[in-house]
């Protein structure tokens, strides 16, 4: 199960923040990202994609300038993970043609809307990016 999932830039900022289950405090949710995205933006990358923070085993993945970050339950599939990643990044990017920070920043309705359909209560429940695709246009466009 997923506990949360971030995207963020190379400089740290969040763009996207999505919790599911347990919400943590206003406050502890920004120590908790500060933290966390401290350590994935300064990682090399000949490192593994995952580490632990506390009770919460961290993947993520970088796409240029872009982090996507998951807090994941300690049995789930790493792999799996980072399919998602890719899965939710190619979705983006048939919707918007192309995926930058900004086509997140000022599209961020439409993604969350894409990740909300991807996402349920922590579980992936889509998996067909056309689907995806075609609800984001029938809302949007």
């Amino acid at each position: 199960m997923i506990k949360f999932f971030l995207i963020v830039n190379r400089y740290g900022q969040t763009r996207l923040a999505q919790y599911y289950g347990e919400r943590p405090s206003i406050e502890e949710r920004q120590k908790l990202e500060s933290e966390i995205i401290r350590q994935c933006v300064s990682r090399n990358e000949q490192m593994s994609f995952t580490f632990h923070h506390g009770d919460l085993k961290i993947v993520y993945k970088r796409y240029l300038a872009i982090y996507c970050i998951a807090a994941v339950e300690e049995d789930s599939n790493e792999i799996a993970v980072v399919s998602f990643f890719d899965f939710f990044f190619q979705t983006l990017r048939e919707y918007f043609g192309d995926i930058t920070e900004f086509h997140i920043l000022y599209n961020l309705p439409q993604a969350y809307t894409a990740l909300n359909e991807i996402i349920v209560d922590g579980q992936i429940v889509e998996t067909s990016k056309q689907k995806v695709v075609t609800m984001l246009n029938s809302i949007y466009i």
